[in-house]
């Protein structure tokens, strides 16, 4: 099965495969389902197509591209690629979370032109995590901390810009915990902008 076949064609459940975790189930709606890793490149790029195809219409006028999240998180690089993508994107995009969004997929969530989850779903930010490279050298890993120091830094900075998370929440439960939120608390911290109530609002 390809993942990305048309982006007018579903794929049946049955068919997602254990180790994909982006999938296009109908035309501009893609599934990030399980640990996130190298496809959120792919679906980077099925944004700029879309975005080529919808040159010359007003944004307000686009059909707007729907990702839904069901995600403990993972792979860091291809997540900041993607919410880089997003946030150039001039056709619209709304975030869906569902059961489970947690560290990468939080920050996808609220990223989202606009942003909604189902009333049970559990949202989880918490500091960012790297593997640390076996070959580097010890006259490299102050440098090494440091980057990622700064790199933390903006990201913090990008939470709070994209919510009302405040500093206090950022050098307190975000930096010392897991950051746990109900779907309510997400949407008075404005990391979502409603919870689906109406079926309608998931197509």
């Amino acid at each position: 099965m390809e993942k990305f076949n048309k982006l007018d064609t579903i794929v049946p459940v049955e068919d997602f495969e254990e180790e994909g975790c982006v999938f296009a189930i109908g035309k501009r709606k893609f599934w990030i389902r399980g640990e996130i890793n190298e496809d959120l490149f792919d679906l980077a790029m099925e944004i700029v197509k879309i975005n080529r195809k919808d040159e010359g219409i007003p944004a307000g006028e686009r059909k707007p591209i729907t990702i839904y999240l069901t995600t403990p998180g993972g792979e860091a690089e291809s997540t900041l690629v993607l919410t880089d993508i997003m946030n150039t994107s001039k056709t619209p995009i709304t975030t869906i979370a569902m059961g489970d969004c947690q560290s990468a997929g939080s920050i996808i969530l609220m990223t989202g032109h606009y942003r909604m989850a189902l009333r049970n779903t559990d949202i989880m930010i918490h500091d960012v995590s790297t593997a640390m490279p076996n070959a580097l050298k010890r006259k490299f890993l102050t440098e090494y901390i440091s980057y990622f120091d700064k790199k933390f830094a903006g990201l913090a900075d990008y939470i709070q810009d994209c919510t009302n998370v405040t500093d206090e929440d950022i050098k307190g439960k975000y930096t010392n915990e897991d950051y746990w939120m109900s779907a309510q608390e997400a949407l008075e911290k404005g990391v979502i902008d409603a919870i689906v109530d109406n079926i309608e609002d998931m197509y």
